[in-house]
């Protein structure tokens, strides 16, 4: 009989193959279940390592055959071999899983890949004492723009005043040392400015000046080019707590094309939360500004290096109004047209991005479902409001602001002015969210391609 896991023909007679030692069964109910898995699982190896090896001595063959030509004729030898090679190539791992390579082997051999330089870091001045920042300034490798995505403004280590002094006299540059891990399946890579006696973590900014894809939900992000504007009730009809009118300076930031779907969600949080959960693309909604924040850290995680949150009310308001124009809804003046609200919604939601967008590119700012912000709810915030990215912190009310207006809500509701509150653990079927990509400072962690 012929052994199923190496296929060695053995005497009919035979309990175990002289081979591989499988044991052979006279009866299928000899055989269990768990029996079976195990041969299912050496016959998936015993495959793997045949192919495997099978593979190397063609391989074997080829360089046989080479280095008989080579040694026949050493004319024609490439004028690259003739020269050792550099040795730089050896220090990298190979971040690709092999063919051939299990998951778990793969991760072991990314945890054990150790630490390697992927650059070097230039001082740059001027040194900030207030803050013990330095600057640098990194010359990447070949081998780390291959493999990394780097998108990064600006990069500096914190130091005390007499050892940053103390490392720039004694050299202008150090080496930039990286260390792989594995982050929920993605490579990722801490960086590290290796000096004689000690090792600083290497802060970075990115560069955000287009728009953007997060990775894991496919969410579409649109760059908000920062300015200012006269933030409040600009048409006479708002409430008192939209007052008074006053101007406001925000920086750059990107924010959500659309509100988070309720597939997005799912790929994130596992389950829909939604009571209308009609398809992937409809906003998702019962969820509260709590659950939203379980999200964004979920996400993060997912997703090292990145700062997401929810858009603050100035935020919120600049980009609905097209970068701070005079509107009164998301786009124009023209509410049919932008929003989904109780004239015109069939009393449901609707999927994301059927409206007309407003000047940015973005949809759904107005009606559909109403949007958490990141401030408290204060009746009289406008009037202490900063001047630069205000953000209202008073917490006596306890609640938190709600923008935009919904399927179920008048079209007043919807004006890109008016403001709206509820409590962070209320979960509405007509409450959803939006999130916010800002350029905050992070720490140092790039993500392999």
């Amino acid at each position: 009989m012929k052994c199923p896991i190496c296929e060695t023909q053995c005497k009919d007679t035979s309990r175990l193959c002289q081979t591989c030692g499988w044991e052979f069964k006279r009866y299928i109910s000899d055989i269990s279940p768990a029996e079976q898995e195990i041969f299912n699982q050496q016959l998936l190896i015993f495959q793997r390592n045949q192919k495997k090896m099978s593979q190397l001595q063609n391989e074997n063959r080829k360089l046989k055959l080479r280095l008989k030509k080579l040694i026949q004729n050493p004319s024609i030898i490439p004028q690259k071999l003739k020269h050792p090679p550099s040795t730089d190539s050896k220090e990298f791992p190979n971040l690709k899983r092999d063919q051939f390579e299990t998951q778990q082997e793969f991760e072991t051999r990314i945890q054990n890949s150790g630490t390697f330089q992927v650059g070097t870091a230039r001082f740059k001045e001027p040194y900030d004492i207030n803050t013990g920042i330095f600057p640098i300034e990194i010359e990447w490798k070949k081998w780390t723009k291959e493999h990394f995505d780097i998108q990064f403004s600006a990069s500096w280590i914190v130091a005390q005043r007499y050892t940053a002094k103390s490392l720039y006299e004694t050299s202008s540059t150090w080496p930039v040392k990286g260390n792989c891990s594995l982050l929920e399946k993605k490579v990722v890579m801490d960086l590290q400015l290796q000096t004689l006696k000690q090792a600083f973590p290497i802060q970075m900014e990115w560069i955000i000046n287009n728009d953007w894809i997060e990775p894991i939900t496919k969410m579409e992000f649109i760059f908000v080019k920062g300015g200012n504007f006269e933030m409040g009730d600009q048409f006479g009809d708002g409430y008192s707590d939209e007052q008074p009118v006053h101007r406001v300076t925000l920086d750059d930031f990107l924010i959500g094309k659309y509100p988070v779907t309720q597939g997005q969600w799912v790929r994130v949080m596992g389950k829909n939360p939604a009571n209308f959960h009609k398809g992937n693309n409809y906003p998702v909604e019962c969820v509260s500004w709590d659950d939203t924040q379980t999200f964004i850290s979920k996400l993060i995680k997912m997703t090292p290096g990145i700062s997401l949150r929810l858009p603050t009310e100035a935020e919120w308001e600049y980009a609905a109004r097209s970068g701070g124009k005079k509107e009164k809804y998301a786009g124009g003046n023209e509410i049919d047209k932008l929003a989904w609200f109780d004239k015109n919604s069939d009393k449901t939601t609707h999927p994301v991005g059927q409206k007309k967008a407003n000047g940015l590119g973005l949809y759904d700012m107005c009606g559909n479902v109403w949007e958490w912000c990141e401030d408290l709810h204060n009746d009289n915030a406008y009037q202490n409001h900063a001047s630069h990215d205000p953000v209202c912190t008073d917490n006596s009310s306890g609640l938190r602001v709600l923008r935009g207006g919904s399927w179920c809500g008048y079209a007043g509701y919807c004006r890109a002015a008016y403001r709206s509150r509820g409590a962070p653990d209320n979960r509405l079927d007509y409450a959803g969210f939006r999130l916010v990509f800002s350029p905050r400072s992070v720490s140092g962690q790039m993500k392999a391609k």
